[in-house]
This record gives C-alpha cells, sequence and structure tokens, in this order.
C-alpha cells in the first residue's frame, strides 16, 4: 500500500485512535500529505462519513502520531513536512541506489 494511502486510510477508520502507543512512520516525507492536510480537515466538516470513526480534525492525528521521514530530493519537500509537523516528527533517512526504481533504468 502505498504511504499517503496508508495514512488516509489509518486516520479515517479510527485505527489510530484504537492504537494511540504506537507511532507511525510514514515513508518518502509522506508523499502529498502535507500537501492535502487540509483538504482532509475540509472532509471531515463537509461529510458525516469522514469523521464517523475519528474525534478531531485528521491534522491533530497526522501532526501527533505520524513520523515523517527525509527521502525527498526536493529542500522544499522537506520544508513543507517540517513547517508541517515538527522538527520533533521529522525522521534523517536515505535511499540507497540498489533500491531505488528510479535508478533503475540509469
Amino acid at each position: 500500500m502505498r504511504h499517503h494511502t496508508f495514512g488516509f486510510r489509518a486516520r479515517f477508520s479510527g485505527v489510530v485512535e484504537r492504537f494511540p502507543q504506537i507511532r507511525w512512520i510514514l515513508g518518502i516525507s509522506a508523499r502529498a500529505i502535507p500537501y492535502l492536510a487540509s483538504r482532509l480537515d475540509r472532509a471531515t466538516t463537509r461529510s458525516p462519513d469522514c469523521r464517523q470513526n475519528i474525534a478531531q480534525p485528521p491534522t491533530v492525528y497526522l501532526k501527533r502520531y505520524f513520523y515523517y521521514d527525509t527521502v525527498n530530493f526536493d529542500p522544499r519537500a522537506i520544508e513543507l513536512a517540517i513547517s508541517f509537523a515538527g522538527e520533533d516528527h521529522i525522521l534523517a533517512a536515505a535511499i540507497t541506489r540498489t533500491r531505488s526504481a528510479a535508478y533503475r533504468k540509469c
């Protein structure tokens, strides 16, 4: 499952509330989550289905229970992740040439 898809499903399903002791790590700077966070909050205000299993807006969970790595080649994306989640929720990470599909064709 893709990182951002898991993040969406985990929040909206209520699994984060059921297991508050778990800290979740979303790799590759959580892909689009920092960009879409405000839209997720808006969805919970507009659609009862989106808030059926959660007591707070999604960004509360994203900032409290989720951690994001630094595997991203654009410094602005990392800056956004830091701005969104805070420095204490950013994990240093690296990707090796053998693990990245982008490098396999080079």
